[in-house]
């Protein structure tokens, strides 16, 4: 039968370095929790529910993280459940709290928008917001 050729590479041996271990948890306290939908299970410190920040989501309860807003949408307060889209004139990037006028000179026709259209050459809006 075939052996094995030696290797060039080192042996990993076992170190004697000390593992951190995680803080434990209270006697009776639940190894987690099921946090309502807006919030998520945070086990760090006193193992608590925390509301999702703006621009976030958390659709179902048992979140372990809040998922950001899509492009187009947005979350203006904090625990939301779902984004919204943004309204015409207006557009928002990932994780947005809050959406953006178009600058003067640019539009959105349609709401959720992820960036907004330059005006037509020969045409132009002094507004902001413009959806056409």
């Amino acid at each position: 039968p075939p052996t094995k050729a030696p290797t060039d590479k080192p042996t990993k041996l076992p170190t004697m370095q000390p593992t951190q271990l995680p803080t434990p948890l209270p006697p009776n306290a639940p190894t987690r929790i099921d946090c309502d939908a807006g919030k998520y299970y945070s086990p760090t410190g006193d193992a608590i529910c925390v509301e999702c920040d703006t621009g976030k989501y958390s659709p179902s309860t048992g979140a372990t993280a809040c998922t950001n807003c899509n492009a187009g949408k947005h979350s203006p307060k904090m625990g939301a459940t779902a984004c919204k889209d943004c309204g015409g004139g207006k557009y928002s990037p990932t994780g947005a709290g809050t959406c953006t006028d178009c600058d003067a000179g640019k539009y959105s026709p349609r709401t959720g928008a992820t960036t907004c259209i330059d005006c037509d050459a020969g045409k132009y809006s002094s507004a902001t917001g413009a959806t056409r």
